[in-house]
């Protein structure tokens, strides 16, 4: 029986059965289950006995996203991780949606760009509360 050869998400390579193509199989370097591709994949010329880049994804930075959204929505002074983890989300679930990141990270990805967001708002109102205020105490007539 021939072999398929597909590369897990952490990219330990592996070559199942074809009678397992279409299941999920667990990665025997991290243990994540991953979906065994259903037809075999055969390398490209410059690929020589790797993984096919189009079954290869990128590792989700899923949990990233959530500590710097989480950081941004407890103390919105610091809006820095609030702009990065809404940028960071924003592009990895394009990438998600397009097929070529890891898409089990998808809905801790979606709740720090969402902190992060929220935190990055609340950061601007502030700044604008804090500017009328000055405005209206220090350069209006009294």
């Amino acid at each position: 029986m021939a072999n398929i050869v597909f590369a897990c998400t952490c990219g330990q390579k592996m070559a199942i059965e074809e009678r397992f193509a279409g299941r999920q199989v667990k990665c025997p370097a991290c243990g994540a289950k991953v979906m065994a591709p259903s037809a075999p994949v055969s390398p490209s010329p410059g690929e020589a006995g790797s993984a096919s880049a189009s079954t290869t994804l990128r590792p989700h930075r899923a949990v990233a996203v959530l500590v710097l959204g989480i950081v941004a929505a407890a103390a919105p002074c610091l809006f820095v991780p609030g702009i990065i983890a809404w940028v960071m989300g924003s592009s990895d679930l394009r990438q998600m949606a397009a097929g070529r990141m890891d898409p089990s990270g998808e809905i801790l990805t979606k709740s720090g760009k969402i902190c992060g967001m929220i935190g990055t708002i609340i950061f601007i109102g502030v700044t604008i509360t804090y500017a009328l205020f000055f405005l209206a105490v220090y350069l209006l007539p009294q």
